[in-house]
């Protein structure tokens, strides 16, 4: 569950074992506190906290196991919703009767999270690099890619300087322990989960060490740490560091770190082994990047990659992902975008993983051949197509499993911010590197300045002075830069991003241009999906706006055309500000003019005709991004504004390309989230505490989440993700530890009013504990045979089960009846319990021998009702005889959702008001002959309906009722009851 104040409910469990040997399991559940209840009204009775506990403990046979069961409220998705997106689950993966029968089967048929003794991946993600591993590269082709070319990232002058308190602000975000409302797990207990505090810290990152170049660090590389608290004029490191500049470990003695303005970092290099495993971490990350050729050089190639413009006005905002974009209107923390140097694209790495090259060459070298098929046949052909090369984590956006799996993978904009992260630590070393220098010539010459006391000493000392403190101050923000990564991952997986009104009108066109596109003559289908995952590179991921097969013989060269041949990705953006419209109309009269007409195509590793066409850089780097994630040979990118399509553009990207983005992108992403794909993570000791709190916690829930779609394949949409056994107890008793639903209306102290505390401390208790108790068992033993295996899935599983509990009656209804045998019988029994069974046992033995004829006729008369129209049905029903056919108990009488929503046939009427007299007026004013049809009209004009609509329908009756709450038109219209008449024709 989501941690902390911002993040909505979380939950925790707890383990104790009690004196005797039985264990008691207690959870709690802790959501936001507004003071008020659903009505609105000030509880006075609950402490005014910022946060309220609701929690209850139980003792139930394995109840280690079925508190780590969670269930999910599904969210609305229409019948088109489900034809066009990509990997929706069949009916019989979410829908009520279809799941095990018991507990045992659900445990090992539903278990998300690997049993003891199996590894990690095993099932639908084995052979996916999906197994665990404190690296995230253990995937084939996740970290490859020797001799790549750098990206460049730009940034202003004023952004590199040190933020006072950078680190101070921490996000609201707490987090207080392991989320336990993860997937049953057998031989895991709900305690096992790791916390940050409990963890085991690991050595070293996987995939960074600072043995891979010779002197990176060693023993006389950490220096030694001075704290202070006084806050100084700001010195500004050097920034003219050049392109020239070459890795050297760096070499400082002593570094003061000023705690107000580095508070995380101060934290952590107040720890020696925490401190050492940082400055070897950032010395191996910046070694590495160089040695990939990221450079410390601010110019950028050839125009091609440009800084980021903060008002781009792009409907999708201008982040860089279309999953963030949407909710998001800039870059995190004002931070640059990943741009494309001028070698970045056309230099190819020296060597490429195999698998990598075999997944290339097939997606881009084999052209299939077109196939005419059925809309199912050709949705099908698609899924199987991009399995070679994903796996569907969701199958829908803007749901709770789709924000859920976003987490520890590199979408769009993580990987946009990973690429100029890891140019900013290379500038960031740079500056340090020139700062140290400065230092130490400031230092000699003040030691040939002159005697000491000396005016020119004096002015030495202090100029040298303040090249340490710019020294120390350069070194600080390079290593506060980078642990204040996972706040920034925190934030960017785990926060609330509002979105401007060119994200909102983004969203809102993409249905639009969607529809569009399928009724281009070119394109054969098109078709939505949500989160996928690379299957050669776990951690990589996007989300992209739509998947398209189309024929474009007509618009690339036929030596290209093999790339076009499979499913691809479409990037929509929609310009909503006169300043982007300008732009891309004028390159939609480009393509016009070159391709002569909307469709054109480009090649990535051309950097000049893709800037041509995809002028903004974050577009770029979010196509290159999707292609490599997809192994597309080929994205189509697709510009419009709120009332037009302006040009689609299909981008090529060469396999070098892709394989170039992953390999930059593994340089930072193992070391920062490869540790997080295991059972049992442990961060390492470089993250701060805060951040590596909130990462576990949420760890256990994302993980089993995981490990269900990989084997079980996508989840229906997700509303709401909650514990089962909160569920379970929601269901049947109203609430966690609360007061329950029913009992406000039958609440004793509003019934009687007590002149003393003491009775009505007693009659509360008899009520809500004796009583309250007595309604909810009542219910059960009245629908117990529903519970059997061979009728729980005839009659609805689950839900089928929670409406025959609610059709026995209400608490109120239930305690009235009560009340007044009571009174009738005077306080005593008026039936034996013997007597009691005898008579039940006697109308077992009646109903077991019941006649075959009467069932025969029962069985004709529902076919007659079936059969029959509307209102004869209705007459049928309302007939004695179907007031007998609805009170039988030889049928089920199962309601079932149906596709339409007509009036319920127990409350819903047409009222008929009277005419006017407006309307008297213009009848009498017409002619004789059209006078009875002109009545007829008007009258049709004052009919009024009256009632509820409702989607269930009797499959015995044929007719629709409300089951709402607070509705019981489905319980009596099956006990017989007659529907209320129409009210008078005065409409009062």
């Amino acid at each position: 569950m989501r941690v902390g104040d911002d993040f909505g409910p979380k939950m925790q469990a707890c383990q104790a074992v009690l004196e005797g040997g039985r264990t008691l399991i207690g959870f709690g559940e802790i959501q936001r506190w507004s003071k008020k209840g659903r009505s609105g009204k000030v509880r006075t009775e609950v402490p005014q906290v910022n946060r309220v506990v609701q929690r209850f403990w139980l003792s139930w046979p394995r109840a280690d196991e079925i508190v780590r069961i969670v269930s999910y409220k599904r969210a609305r998705v229409t019948a088109t919703e489900r034809a066009h997106m990509l990997a929706f689950p069949q009916r019989e993966a979410y829908a009520g009767g279809h799941g095990p029968t018991n507990f045992t089967d659900a445990l090992e048929s539903r278990s998300a999270l690997p049993r003891s003794g199996v590894p990690s991946g095993a099932g639908a993600a084995s052979g996916a690099g999906a197994t665990s591993g404190a690296g995230a590269a253990s995937g084939a082709g996740a970290a490859s890619g020797a001799g790549a070319a750098p990206h460049t990232a730009t940034r202003s002058r004023t952004a590199t300087r040190s933020r006072a308190g950078a680190g101070a602000a921490s996000s609201r975000a707490r987090a207080s322990g392991v989320s336990a409302a993860a997937a049953a797990a057998s031989g895991t207990s709900a305690s096992s989960g790791v916390t940050a505090s409990g963890a085991t810290r690991l050595p070293a990152p996987s995939g960074v060490s600072a043995a891979s170049s010779a002197g990176a660090s060693g023993g006389d590389g950490v220096p030694f740490f001075t704290f202070t608290d006084v806050v100084e004029a700001v010195v500004v490191a050097s920034e003219c560091v050049h392109s020239d500049y070459t890795y050297a470990p760096l070499r400082v003695r002593q570094v003061v770190v000023v705690k107000p303005r580095f508070p995380q970092l101060a934290t952590l290099l107040h720890m020696p082994d925490h401190g050492r495993q940082l400055v070897e971490t950032v010395e191996g990350l910046v070694c590495k990047l160089m040695e990939h050729g990221v450079t410390a050089s601010r110019t950028v190639g050839d125009g091609v990659g440009m800084e980021q413009d903060g008002g781009d006005g792009d409907g999708n905002g201008s982040d860089v992902d279309s999953e963030d974009s949407k909710d998001m209107g800039g870059s995190d923390d004002g931070e640059e975008m990943a741009c494309f140097e001028e070698d970045a694209i056309t230099v190819c790495p020296a060597a490429a993983p195999p698998a990598q090259e075999a997944a290339d060459a097939v997606g881009d070298e084999v052209e299939a051949p077109h196939v005419d098929l059925p809309a199912a046949a050709a949705k099908a052909a698609v899924e199987t197509s991009l399995r070679e090369d994903v796996h569907f984590l969701t199958c829908g956006q803007r749901c709770w499993d789709w924000f859920n799996q976003r987490l520890c993978h590199v979408t769009g904009s993580v990987a946009a911010t990973f690429l100029a992260f890891g140019r900013q630590l290379v500038r960031k070393h740079a500056a340090v590197a020139a700062a140290t220098q400065g230092a130490t010539a400031a230092s000699l010459r003040a030691a040939r300045a002159g005697a000491p006391g000396s005016s020119a000493r004096e002015e030495a000392d202090e100029l040298a002075a303040k090249a340490q403190c710019a020294r120390d101050d350069a070194w600080c923000d390079l290593h506060h830069y980078f642990i204040d990564m996972f706040r920034r991952l925190r934030k960017m997986w785990l926060g609330q991003h509002k979105g401007n009104e060119h994200t909102r009108a983004g969203t809102a066109n993409e249905p639009v241009m969607a529809e569009a596109l399928r009724q281009d003559a070119l394109v054969d289908s098109v078709y939505d999906v949500g989160l996928v995952e690379n299957r050669r590179t776990k951690w990589l991921a996007c989300s992209t706006d739509l998947i398209m097969q189309a024929r474009l013989g007509t618009v690339v060269p036929q030596g290209r055309l093999a790339a076009t041949t499979r499913p691809m990705p479409v990037e929509l953006k929609t310009m909503t500000v006169p300043r982007t419209v300008n732009k891309h109309t004028d390159v939609a009269r480009d393509v016009r003019e070159v391709f002569g007409g909307t469709w054109g195509w480009c090649d990535a590793g051309d950097p000049d005709a893709f800037a041509r066409y995809v002028p903004q850089c974050h577009h770029r780097s979010q196509l290159v991004h999707q292609a490599a994630t997809f192994g597309a040979g080929a994205v189509v990118y697709v510009v419009g504004t709120t009332t037009a399509i302006l040009y689609r553009m299909v981008v090529f990207v060469p396999p070098e390309v892709r394989r170039r983005h992953i390999a930059r992108l593994a340089l930072v992403a193992e070391p920062l989230l490869g540790w997080m794909y295991s059972d049992t993570p442990a961060p390492p000791a470089f993250i701060p505490f805060e951040d590596a709190e909130v990462l576990v916690s949420q760890h256990e829930m994302w993980w089993a989440v995981r490990h269900h779609v990989l084997r079980h394949g996508p989840l229906h949409p997700v509303f709401q993700m909650r514990a089962a056994v909160v569920v379970l107890y929601n269901n049947l008793m109203g609430g966690v530890d609360a007061v329950d639903r029913s009992t406000t209306a039958t609440n004793s102290t509003s019934c009687i009013s007590f002149k003393h505390w003491e009775p009505a401390v007693v009659v509360t208790l008899l009520h809500k504990g004796c009583f309250h108790n007595a309604v909810r068992l009542y219910r059960l033993m009245c629908c117990r045979r529903w519970l059997e295996p061979d009728t729980w899935r005839d009659g609805g599983g689950w839900s089928g089960f929670i409406r025959r509990l609610a059709a026995v009656g209400s608490a109120k209804d239930i305690l009235r009846d009560m009340a007044q045998n009571v009174l009738l019988t005077g306080g005593e029994r008026a039936v034996s319990r013997d007597s009691r069974q005898q008579e039940a046992a006697v109308d077992r033995r009646r109903g077991a021998a019941a006649n075959e004829a009467d069932v025969a006729r029962i069985r004709g008369y529902r076919d007659e009702v079936l059969r029959a129209g509307a209102k004869k049905r209705k007459r049928l029903l309302l007939s004695a005889d179907g007031v007998a056919f609805r009170k039988t108990k030889q049928l089920q009488h199962r309601m079932t959702r149906a596709e339409k929503r007509p009036g319920c046939a127990f409350c819903y009427r047409a009222v008929q008001r009277p005419l006017t007299p407006q309307q008297l007026q213009e009848l009498s004013a017409t002619p004789e002959g059209e006078r009875a049809a002109k009545r007829r009209r008007l009258t049709k004009l004052q009919r009024k309906p009256s009632g509820g609509r409702s989607f269930m329908q009797c499959n015995d009756c044929g007719v629709h009722l409300c089951m709402k709450n607070g509705t019981e038109c489905e319980r009596r219209w099956h006990e017989g009851a007659t529907p209320p008449l129409p009210r008078s024709q005065d409409g009062k």
